[in-house]
This record gives structure tokens, C-alpha cells and sequence, in this order.
């Protein structure tokens, strides 16, 4: 599940190995269903998530949503 997604290659990584964490870069839909059913499958152990968004993506708020 470590995955290297960070602008300074391995700085996130290195930081969640420094505390005996877990590391998951999630950039995608499927690479974050993936890392949740890995981290569920773990019992509970701290895990360091790095999550990049689109930033390309324009945000819906719940007035427009509803």
C-alpha cells in the first residue's frame, strides 16, 4: 500500500515509517477503495492518508446538491 504521491518523493512516507505507521497515497477513486479495504483489514493500526484531489474538479455544495 505505500504509495509515493507527495511533491518531495518520499516525505510523507518517511514521516508515517519515523512513528511505525502505514502510508496510502489515495489519487483515485479505485486506489481508494483499494486502500480502505486494506486498512479495514488491518485491525486499527495508525495510518498516515495522503489524499490528492482534482484540483481541476469544481466542489458542489449542499445548497446545489439538495
Amino acid at each position: 500500500m505505500r504509495r509515493v504521491c507527495s511533491p518531495f518523493p518520499g516525505w510523507n512516507s518517511l514521516l508515517a515509517q519515523a512513528y511505525g505507521w502505514n502510508y496510502a497515497c489515495i489519487e483515485t477513486e479505485e486506489v481508494f477503495n483499494r486502500a480502505l479495504a486494506d486498512l479495514l483489514a488491518q485491525n486499527g493500526d495508525n495510518t498516515l492518508l495522503e489524499v490528492r484531489l482534482d484540483p481541476e474538479a469544481v466542489p458542489i455544495t449542499t445548497s446545489e446538491h439538495f
